[in-house]
Parts: C-alpha cells; sequence; structure tokens
C-alpha cells in the first residue's frame, strides 16, 4: 500500500532539484569592454531570439550575434572619442545593460560610456587641479516645494578671501535635472581642464534643476509657456541671491554669464545683470546658447559650455 505522504516527499524532491537550473545565475562577463580602438557589447538572453544594440548615435539598432551559450555580442571599432548613451532592444523591448552601473537617467534611462581613443578630451579626468562640487537644498517659494541644484567652484577656491569669481549659470536640457551636468556632461572636468590650459577663467558654475514646473509626461508646448518663466524666477529672485550670500562672487554684469543646452537655449533670462541695474536683456549667442553680460566674463567658447551630455540614437532634450 502506497503510504499518502511518499507523493508529495516525491514531488518536493523534483521541486527543490529543478530549482538550481530555474535559478542559474548569468556567466560573469564584462560590458561594454572599451578599448582605445573599439566597443564591445554583451547581453546574456538565452531565450532571446534578436538582440539589437540601440544607440551610439546610429540611426538604426545594429544586430548583436548570439553564441551556442546565450550570450549576445557585438565590437563597433569606428567610435570617435565621446561620451556615448545605448540601449538593448531584446525581442523588441527596451532593456538596460545590467553588467554597466553608469546610467544616464531621467525620463528614459539609457546605459553611458566613454570612449576616449587614447586621447585626453577635454571632458575626461586628467592630472591637473580640480575643483569642488557642491550641492544645496533650499525650500522654494516659485516651485512651491524642496529644490536642489548644483554649485561648482574652481581650484584654489576660498571663501575667506578677498578675490570674487565671475557666476556662470549652466542650464540643462528638458530630459535631465540638476545632476545632468556633473554626471553626463563632465562640466566640472571640462571646467577644470580649461582652467589648468588657461582657456577659461576661474567661475562658480551654478547648475539649477530646470524644473520648478513639474513636467508631464509627454512635450506639450503649453509647459514650456509655464516653465521658462519659472525657471527664470528662480535663478534671478533665488538661486543668485544665495550664491551671493554664501559664495565669493562678483555682481557686475561683466561677470555674469548663463548658458544652456536645448531647452536650456531659449532667449536667456536676466541673470547677467545686476539687480541694482535696469532690466534689459543680454545678447544672445545663438550657435552655443549663451548669453552674457560682457564677452569677456568667462573666456570659455561656447562649443565647450554647451557641450551636450551623453550621446544617442535619439535627442534626450
Amino acid at each position: 500500500m502506497l503510504h499518502p505522504a511518499r507523493p508529495c516527499l516525491a514531488f518536493a524532491v523534483a521541486l527543490l532539484s529543478a530549482i538550481p537550473a530555474l535559478a542559474a545565475p548569468p556567466p560573469t562577463l564584462l560590458s561594454p569592454e572599451v578599448t582605445t580602438e573599439s566597443a564591445t557589447f554583451r547581453y546574456y538572453a538565452p531565450a532571446a531570439t534578436t538582440v539589437a544594440l540601440v544607440g551610439l548615435r546610429r540611426p538604426d539598432p545594429i544586430p548583436m550575434t548570439k553564441d551556442p551559450d546565450g550570450l549576445w555580442s557585438v565590437a563597433i571599432a569606428d567610435l570617435v572619442p565621446d561620451i556615448y548613451s545605448y540601449t538593448f532592444a531584446v525581442d523588441g523591448a527596451m532593456a538596460l545593460d545590467p553588467r554597466n552601473r553608469a546610467t544616464k537617467k531621467w525620463i528614459n534611462s539609457e546605459n553611458a560610456f566613454e570612449f576616449t581613443g587614447g586621447t585626453a578630451p577635454v571632458w575626461s579626468l586628467q592630472p591637473v587641479p580640480h575643483g569642488t562640487v557642491h550641492r544645496h537644498t533650499i525650500t522654494s517659494a516659485i516651485a512651491g516645494r524642496e529644490y536642489s541644484f548644483q554649485i561648482y567652484t574652481p581650484p584654489g577656491y576660498d571663501p575667506r578671501a578677498a578675490q570674487t569669481y565671475p557666476v556662470v549659470v549652466l542650464l540643462h536640457g528638458y530630459g535631465d535635472d540638476e545632476t545632468a551636468w556633473v554626471e553626463n556632461g563632465r562640466a566640472h572636468l571640462i571646467a577644470d581642464n580649461l582652467i589648468a590650459a588657461g582657456k577659461m577663467r576661474p567661475a562658480v558654475i551654478v547648475m539649477p534643476h530646470g524644473h520648478p514646473i513639474p513636467f508631464p509626461l509627454d512635450r506639450v508646448e503649453e509647459y514650456f509657456l509655464k516653465n521658462l518663466p519659472a525657471t527664470e524666477r528662480v535663478v534671478t529672485d533665488e538661486l543668485l541671491p544665495f550664491v551671493e550670500r554664501e559664495y565669493r562672487v562678483g555682481t557686475a554684469p561683466a561677470q555674469r554669464a548663463i548658458v544652456g543646452l536645448s531647452m536650456g537655449g531659449p532667449p536667456c533670462p536676466p541673470a547677467t545683470r545686476s539687480r541694482s541695474s535696469p532690466p534689459r536683456r543680454p545678447p544672445a549667442i545663438h550657435s552655443g546658447h549663451a548669453c552674457s553680460g560682457s564677452a569677456s566674463a568667462a573666456k570659455t567658447s561656447s562649443s565647450h559650455a554647451t557641450r551636450p551630455s551623453a550621446t544617442g540614437s535619439r535627442s534626450r532634450t
């Protein structure tokens, strides 16, 4: 006579024996593997029928090849030095690279990586004196909530010294926040390297959060009509007074400049004027989306000051 507990025991044994196979970890792999000549991308998906690399400024997905163990890969050799972003298309669904912790975050997240090609681009980490990135949070009456922003101070900055520094307000694009210019655009490293090379006057760089009005899921023109004036008010009425109070900065128009990427580059708010001077809108340098109270306020060229953040197959502005 079959004992009533034996079928249950047999089922439990079979189930437990199957768990290791179901929970087998993916193989250890490196992705992306970046050399001075190429970048190789890998993605483990044994059950997938198609996997493609999406991004790298390429208009079309790049098919990847599957090996017998279920590991997909592709090598890209025609890259120029830049900071790139990418995702994988796995059977038509977007997926991030789980082996790459560098992520360009915001509306749609993407992985990012640097390709230097053995050179030392202006945005790369170099053995030069480095500035400091500070993070501040204030209660913004204009935004109606706690509001965060970042400030870069140049190498050698001393809050007790009599020296004052020019102020550069650096605005991000639609798909970003106040962290984007440091995390993805490497603005702090660009400033370090340009200052060390004598191509930029040491300056305090203010990186606001460019969405004081919560943004909608879809890009609608009505949003910009509300958000741009609110951004102008936050910069001129809240951030600049804070910076003048807490940092050694000049207040004359000749020591003010504002630059921006995409959404941050429409006609500039009057942040470059002194609050004691009459209202005026500074001249815009449209090719670089830059405004300044004086051309001598900062020696940075617009090509350096408005370098985009991580590049991908689609605009993330």
